[in-house]
């Protein structure tokens, strides 16, 4: 029987999210490498027994199967069904479970269920025969994790450089409705999350009292009730919320500011990389982070000049550097200049699906 690529996710077309855009392409190059010898199987519809009835069908060995982190369960099992099937595992690493839910306040680093499960997933990612990681610093946290058992490839996300684009702040109908023309706008735009340090945010904003600055907020999230609360309870008028936007309109509420903002909170380090930082840069705004000094993120601005970066949970420090920005407007030019050029050199579409191509160019 002839061997295949079988690839599993639980984001795929049509949803309409970055991770099911990302992870279609990612197919798409994947088959392109394979000469169609491929199936992509998402649990839309399925339970959990389910897919993984329906993914053990159809695996044989030989075959590579090319999976995701999510949803986290699948990993026990697809570690359980290589030793029966003898077929090659790619895991595409996302997400590190379960050391990504004590910086949520979803369960304390020193219980014993945390430790159980821990070794439980140590053990499943150490059965796939490549990770594909997408910074640097969850290279070093996968590799601590598996006890350096299995190689991992470096393959960050994207941008699509040509869909995003700079486009001038004056004309942005955002900016227009709320009279920002001639203010200094910090924007923090996607998911409003546990771990991206709204709180921090919000404290530090309302420590500035620069006249020209402004903190967007532009998305949804868990934390979305928290930005309302402090918005009303602080009626500076500073900080505002712009209601979130389609992906249609990505290229709008993207050019929606001066800087963007991206940020992790503590204990974040090599837990995830922001997707939406390609995506800032793409359209050519300096990069205001917010987190661990050794992130990927952090040191891309360092590397690069794309912006500037803060440690995480240091308030004084984070309104310290607002207000700087806000007094040295000639560093935006140059840090969002840098920030599309690099964006287009090495985050563009078309090189980084180059390597998901180059994974698989050679599969018989």
């Amino acid at each position: 029987m002839k061997s295949k690529v079988v690839i599993v996710t639980e984001y795929f077309y049509p949803r309409d999210k970055p991770d099911s855009r990302l992870l279609t392409d990612i197919s798409r190059a994947i088959a392109e490498a394979s000469n169609g010898d491929f199936e992509v199987v998402c649990n839309s519809g399925l339970h959990g027994v389910e897919l993984s009835v329906v993914v053990f069908r159809k695996l044989n060995k030989g075959d590579k199967l090319f999976a995701v982190t999510n949803p986290a369960f699948l990993l026990v099992i697809f570690a359980v069904f290589k030793k029966l099937k003898k077929f090659h595992y790619t895991l595409l690493v996302y997400d590190i479970f379960p050391e990504n839910l004590p910086p949520a306040g979803l369960i304390k680093e020193s219980s014993l269920l945390y430790k159980w499960v821990k070794k439980i997933f140590d053990w499943s990612y150490s059965k796939a025969n490549l990770l594909v990681v997408i910074g640097r610093d969850m290279q070093q946290l996968v590799t601590a994790k598996t006890g350096g058992k299995v190689p991992t490839v470096l393959i960050p996300n994207w941008c699509d450089t040509d869909a995003i684009i700079p486009s001038a702040k004056a004309d942005n109908p955002i900016i227009q409705q709320y009279d920002l023309e001639h203010k200094t706008v910090f924007a923090f735009t996607g998911n409003f999350g546990r771990v991206q340090g709204i709180d921090n945010l919000l404290k530090a904003a309302s420590l500035v009292s620069h006249k020209d600055f402004v903190l967007l907020f532009i998305g949804e999230g868990a934390m979305r009730p928290a930005i309302e609360k402090h918005i009303a309870e602080h009626p500076k008028g500073n900080i505002i919320y712009a209601g979130s936007f389609p992906s249609t309109e990505q290229n709008i509420f993207l050019n929606a500011c001066d800087i963007a903002i991206v940020s992790l909170n503590e204990g974040m380090y090599g837990l995830g990389v922001p997707s939406k930082s390609y995506y800032n840069m793409a359209a050519g705004k300096p990069i205001l982070y917010v987190g661990h000094q050794k992130s990927e993120i952090a040191q891309l601005i360092h590397e690069h000049s794309i912006g500037w970066s803060c440690p995480p949970n240091d308030i004084n420090a984070l309104s310290a550097m607002m207000w700087y920005i806000c007094e040295h407007k000639e560093e935006l030019l140059p840090y969002g200049a840098n920030a599309r050029l690099l964006a287009q050199n090495n985050f563009s579409k078309k090189i980084v699906l180059q390597k998901y191509f180059d994974l698989y160019k050679d599969f018989q």
